[in-house]
């Protein structure tokens, strides 16, 4: 899978261009493989969890476990940032309110 659209070119930044957000997966391991005591050492970023899964797959501490894998979002610029957090705390907030409170409040039903 390429970045955003299939038929652009191979610049990221220019496959990135008018799209929206995309969520990716960060691979990482423990730079002391003996007991894990060490940094985080990011092995690369992949947009297939699977991928990132398969690179760290026995690279834990003592080579018995996995390294990390963590989603990360991308976002073309701050405004997109700034849409997709402002949603995470109004959905945050519905939550917290029982069907009661909304009701009581007018507030619609929240599509997220």
């Amino acid at each position: 899978m390429r970045w955003g659209n299939p038929t652009a070119g191979s610049n990221p930044a220019d496959c990135l261009e008018g799209q929206k957000m995309m969520k990716a997966y960060e691979a990482s391991v423990n730079s002391d493989s003996t007991e894990g005591r060490g940094y985080k050492v990011i092995v690369g970023y992949f947009l297939e969890k699977s991928d990132a899964e398969k690179v760290v797959k026995g690279r834990g501490p003592m080579g018995m476990s996995n390294g990390d894998v963590q989603p990360v979002w991308i976002f073309h610029n701050l405004a997109e940032y700034d849409e997709h957090r402002n949603k995470e705390l109004r959905l945050r907030a519905w939550n917290k309110l029982t069907p009661e409170e909304r009701e009581a409040l007018n507030l619609p039903h929240q599509e997220m």
